[in-house]
């Protein structure tokens, strides 16, 4: 349930941030939104996915409870998709910076 807050917060501030870019036409904004947020949802989901099977693969350490392997492979998944969440937002704003710069010498008249 986190994560998936997570990942809606860092949807909103995405598409806030490439959304809004100026003398950009609507299709382009579109799908750069569209984009970012399905490349952030395929990754929050793959991240998932493999931490637990990466951990189903490996041996339950000895003297180890069975309870606190999950509660380390929860850990483990929800700090990894953090991870590329912030990074997600970390693209955006990159993005949104290179593609806002506009030539010094080019003017705009009225």
């Amino acid at each position: 349930m986190i994560p998936l807050f997570l990942y809606a917060v860092v949807s909103a501030v995405t598409v806030r941030n490439i959304g809004l870019l100026p003398d950009r036409s609507f299709r382009f904004r579109l799908l750069a939104v569209a984009l970012v947020l399905t490349v952030g949802f395929t990754m929050t989901f793959l991240t998932s996915w493999g931490v637990q099977e990466f951990l189903r693969s490996l041996p339950l350490p000895g003297g180890m409870v069975p309870g606190e392997w999950a509660m380390l492979g929860l850990y483990l998944a929800f700090g990894s998709e953090l991870v590329l969440l912030i990074l997600m937002v970390m693209v955006s704003f990159m993005v949104r910076m290179r593609l806002n710069r506009r030539p010094s010498s080019q003017t705009h008249l009225s």
